[in-house]
């Protein structure tokens, strides 16, 4: 016998839990299905403990690069403290959805019938008004590797261990890799960072490549680019690692390995018959309402597609409920930020260049400003704008706590602003870095006052 609801949603992640909260306060009957922990990857092994872990070590960098600070940092207590930061927030989101009235099932979804979804217990979940899939996504390892949660793991074993290993050897350069490799070190670890291409963050733009480059190296980290691993092996309480960069092969022994080589989407079976179409990279493919192909079937977060960050899931599974509710709320076009926590953050924010139009940048060092030389994290603000129109198509923040403006970048961004729109009004308090912000645009339009060495020269795509 199936179980009726107005809404089931498949997922307690970020795509998903938002959705049934809102949900469940409009009146409608949800039911939210979890197999594993509520709050999903951001909670217990991404964004929530990452960011934990390297709040720890910006922490230790201080107390380090003041001479009038004496004090250490005890790395087991705080492996300790982020689990119970991670419990809490769990704990919140609970609270969240039961406030809400939504239903829990902590099951296994395992088979998807149009608006049915099936569970190992046996019971069926029927959505009248619509499903929502928020399955999320899994870690890959290249071919011929394995995880054994002891020395070799993925970002899920390695927050199971008890304290910072000895040495660790991070492959893979994106964001999941250049954090631990930031947070690892900071907390004492001797680091080995590998990357296949050619710079830190490939997807991002070269000045961040550089930028991470030196911060990392000036943390310690050892850094190996256009470089592959060709073998592991475990001797006594070793890893044996050989890496290959050009011809020459590296051999390195270390404690742990960890790798962070990218994420694949993760299915339930029935989603075919169900009618709902799926890209060739394996995401499924929704409209800017979220729907899928199926009518009543709508997708969020990681299974629908890059980037798989939480602040964009959690903005789907938000328009994905108002379209469950009938408000037809469409997501077109957004401009989603993209944030690495190290110190300095960095943030880009960037709508689509024309390979047509003449672009311009400028780009600004933060030292001049006073609040740099309080943090002592110096850094630099660069902006892309269309030459002739002045309008800002990308941002670049990367200074101590960018993240907290990446929101008005974006909101730049979105708006189709020029260097000139943001003359008028816009005001930043001093002194904080945010004025870094407001004396790159000065710069583009020839007003700035704090900063003499700027670079101003013709953007190429």
């Amino acid at each position: 016998m199936s179980l009726l609801y107005d809404a089931v949603i498949v997922g307690g992640g970020p795509g998903g839990y938002p959705a049934a909260i809102l949900l469940g306060r409009k009146g409608f009957k949800v039911a939210l299905i979890e197999k594993n922990l509520l709050g999903g990857e951001c909670t217990n092994y991404g964004c929530v403990p990452t960011k934990a872990l390297i709040h720890a070590a910006k922490i230790s960098n201080h107390l380090k690069g003041y001479d009038w600070v004496k004090g250490n940092i005890e790395e087991k207590a705080v492996f300790d403290w982020v689990k119970e930061i991670v419990s809490e927030t769990r704990k919140g989101i609970m609270h969240l959805l039961e406030a809400s009235g939504v239903e829990i099932f902590h099951d296994e979804a395992l088979n998807i019938n149009n608006n049915c979804v099936k569970l190992r217990s046996g019971k069926e979940l029927c959505g009248q008004k619509g499903v929502l899939l928020a399955l999320g996504s899994d870690p890959i390892l290249p071919k011929g590797f394995t995880v054994d949660g002891v020395r070799i793991h993925d970002n899920r074993s390695l927050l199971n261990i008890q304290e910072p290993p000895e040495s660790i050897l991070v492959v893979g350069a994106g964001y999941v890799g250049v954090e631990f490799s930031y947070a690892l070190t900071g907390l004492g670890s001797d680091v080995y960072l590998v990357e296949i291409l050619d710079r830190p963050l490939p997807q991002m733009d070269r000045d961040v490549g550089i930028l991470v480059r030196q911060v990392l190296s000036k943390q310690g980290v050892k850094q190996f680019f256009k470089t592959t691993v060709q073998r592991i092996d475990i001797v006594s309480d070793k890893v044996k690692v050989s890496l290959l960069k050009h011809s020459e092969i590296l051999n390195i022994s270390v404690s742990s390995v960890l790798f962070a080589t990218g994420r694949r989407p993760r299915h339930i079976k029935g989603l075919s018959n169900s009618g709902v179409m799926i890209d060739d990279k394996g995401f499924i493919k929704t409209d800017c309402r979220m729907r899928t192909s199926n009518p009543k079937i709508y997708a969020a977060g990681d299974v629908a597609g890059p980037p798989l960050l939480a602040h964009k899931a959690i903005v789907e599974s938000i328009v994905a409920a108002e379209n469950i509710v009938g408000n037809e709320n469409c997501l077109k076009d957004p401009v989603i930020p993209q944030v690495v926590y190290i110190e300095p953050e960095i943030v880009e924010v960037s709508t689509g260049l024309d390979p047509v139009k003449e672009y311009e940048s400028v780009k600004i060092r933060t030292d001049a400003l006073a609040r740099s030389r309080i943090e002592r994290s110096p850094g630099f603000v660069k902006l892309v704008y269309e030459k002739d129109s002045g309008r800002i198509v990308k941002i670049i923040l990367a200074y101590s706590n960018a993240s907290e403006s990446a929101g008005e970048a974006a909101r730049i961004i979105a708006r189709r602003l020029t260097i000139w729109d943001l003359e008028d009004g816009i005001v930043h308090p001093h002194p904080t870095l945010s004025e870094a912000l407001a004396e790159a645009y000065y710069y583009a339009s020839g007003k700035h006052v704090h900063v003499i060495a700027g670079i101003k020269k013709k953007y190429k795509i």
